[in-house]
């Protein structure tokens, strides 16, 4: 659904009840988005059996129990797309699909051709200032770099402290190329070399790198392990413990006294993407199952779910110690499915869905995802919401409770997409009993049996979900439509990765990434009667699937696909150089380039302030 100013007056309008329409100023919520990474189906407490032994989410359990589960909840197959999905409101197919290292550049696209968001593109924070929010952000951007205007500072928030790259060492803080995370450009680098990747931004403070807050004392590195070996002197803080003390503090610093300027925090922990690294503490909670795989991967996994379950609700106990609760939303979402991908040496497991990260089965988009705090209306505490709901729906949704029109100008000047984001309070509140939301189509790079996007691919649309469940005649269905070839099509067992799965899957002992399932045409499947995905049923339904294919290929006439350009080594010399070994911007605002080297050699630092 996209929003014309006319739509979103009427919204107002329409709006009733105790917050179910749109709050006075006063009442504006307070709204904390969580957007955990790389976490499974399977390994979220309140998909498992009440005395299931591994149970790592106990304070998540408790927050479901009371709050409202998101069980049709739906994001990308993997992360910059989702998280460029939810901070601009559009679909990936209308903002990103890439995977890109940050340091990409198109010097022919002074608007798209970046890395992750396209620069003109309206952020959910800068939104959320309009509406007099204090904005905050703390933990994986992964949106974008390469200017001032890609940063959080440049899309909206107030503070910040967070990595650009899709992952770093939890340790060190530093981003070599383990698992194809870059730095690309970064031919300089000699072995034993890495750049930190830890930015920061105060309120009315300049932005740059974390300087002090980096660990850069001696053994403060884990190397393949979990945690350091040996004796650390000093304070060798585990990123995700930075994280939580910054977000509790963000929490417990919040200005009561001004109910105008309500608090908006986007908090995304790097748990549990890999490296599945964890402190040792946390990793002797599940001592129990050292010997389920060679190298401890679903040891490792499950302590640092555990402790990101602990860290959220220990934001939820800041919330309500402050008296915020009643007055407060929070959002939880996964940003993909978990990866089942290297024989499971990534530690996740969807079971008992289909695929995985890096695939669009159901494993690999939809999401662990609930909403919880007071200012749901009573009535919906321990509800199951099964109806359509995408990542990128919170744009319009906390636009709205923001009082603002999510409509994106700026974007739409610079002849940008505009938002795919449907509003889903009145849903979310118990307004209405359905999702606006009725179907969303189901992105890629292109290419053929494609796992993970590269610059050079196109962004396609390789099927779709449709809702047409008519819940007062029991008709109809939620269907799923995916044509060409889908890797990771494999189920995992309860206990996955295990002491077997290392073998691989098959006569051949193929890695999921390697097991394809060409659907060709197109694959149908009836989720609500089949939410595993074994059945497919094209041949039985041949009028709906004419008509899916004709959505999916609609869908597929809108797409964006801008040539992102290439990594550039200027993103390193800048690290290196005016960054004092941080990952940070390389480029003006306007695309020119930041920095310059002096014929004494001496390197000359041009940046402007943020607009």
């Amino acid at each position: 659904m996209k929003f014309s100013s006319c739509q979103f007056l009427l919204a107002l309008a329409l709006g009733a009840g105790a917050h179910a329409g749109t709050p006075s100023a006063a009442e504006k919520p307070n709204i904390i988005m969580i957007l955990s990474d790389d976490f499974g189906w399977g390994d979220a407490g309140w998909h498992r059996p009440d005395d299931w032994e591994e149970q790592t989410t106990p304070r998540m359990n408790e927050i479901v129990a009371e709050g409202v589960e998101l069980d049709r909840h739906y994001a990308f197959k993997y992360c910059s797309p989702s998280r460029s999905a939810m901070q601009t409101g559009r679909h990936p197919i209308h903002v990103n699909v890439m995977n890109t290292d940050p340091s990409y550049v198109n010097w022919d696209d002074q608007v798209s051709g970046y890395a992750g968001i396209p620069r003109n593109m309206t952020g959910i924070a800068q939104v959320m200032k309009r509406g007099g929010y204090s904005t905050h952000m703390v933990g994986k951007w992964d949106v974008g770099m390469a200017t001032p205007l890609h940063t959080p500072a440049g899309r909206g928030y107030d503070s910040s402290l967070s990595y650009f790259y899709h992952t770093n060492d939890y340790w060190n803080f530093t981003v070599d190329d383990d698992f194809g995370a870059g730095p690309q450009g970064c031919e300089s680098l000699e072995e034993g070399e890495s750049i930190y990747d830890l930015w920061v931004k105060e309120v009315d403070g300049d932005e740059g790198p974390a300087i002090g807050l980096n660990n850069s004392i001696d053994g403060c590195y884990a190397e393949n392990g979990a945690f350091p070996e040996d004796d650390v002197e000093g304070n060798c803080m585990y990123e995700d413990a930075l994280f939580q003390t910054r977000a509790l503090k963000i929490v417990n610093d919040h200005d009561l006294s001004q109910p105008e300027h309500p608090l908006f925090l986007f908090y995304a922990p790097h748990i549990v993407h890999e490296p599945l690294q964890v402190p040792e503490d946390w990793l002797a909670k599940f001592d129990f199952m050292t010997d389920d795989d060679d190298d401890n991967n679903r040891q490792r996994y499950n302590a640092m779910v555990h402790f990101l379950d602990s860290a959220i609700g220990n934001v939820t106990d800041a919330v309500k110690a402050r008296g915020m609760w009643d007055n407060t939303l929070i959002v939880f979402s996964a940003d993909n499915g978990g990866p089942v991908y290297r024989n499971g040496t990534p530690g996740a497991n969807n079971w008992p869905l289909k695929g995985g990260k890096a695939a669009n089965w159901e494993g690999g988009i939809r999401v662990n995802a609930w909403a919880a705090g007071g200012f749901i209306p009573p009535a919906m505490n321990g509800k199951k919401l099964n109806g359509l709901v995408t990542l990128w729906d919170w744009y319009a949704t906390f636009a709205r409770l923001a009082g603002e029109d999510p409509t994106d100008l700026v974007a739409e000047e610079a002849g940008l997409p505009a938002i795919d984001s449907v509003d889903v309070w009145d849903y979310l509140s118990g307004a209405v009993d359905y999702s606006p939301r009725r179907e969303m189509p189901v992105g890629a790079p292109s290419g053929w049996h494609d796992v993970w996007g590269g610059v050079k691919l196109n962004t396609s649309v390789v099927g779709i979900i449709y809702d047409d469940r008519n819940h007062t005649t029991g008709t109809g269905g939620l269907w799923k439509l995916l044509v060409n070839g889908e890797s990771m099509a494999i189920w995992q067992g309860p206990k996955y990765p295990n002491a077997t799965s290392a073998a691989g899957f098959g006569e051949l002992g193929l890695s999921p990434e390697a097991i394809f399932e060409d659907c060709n045409e197109g694959c149908l499947y009836k989720l609500d009667e089949d939410p595993h995905e074994i059945s497919d049923i094209a041949d039985q339904y041949p009028d709906l699937l004419a008509e899916l294919q004709a959505k999916s290929q609609a869908y597929n006439e809108t797409v964006f696909s801008p040539d992102r350009g290439t990594a550039q080594t200027i993103a390193c010399d800048a690290a290196q150089g005016p960054w004092a070994n941080f990952w940070g911007p390389f480029l003006n605002s306007d695309g020119s380039i930041m920095f310059e080297t002096t014929s004494e050699g001496h390197e000359v630092l041009h940046l402007p302030p943020v607009v």
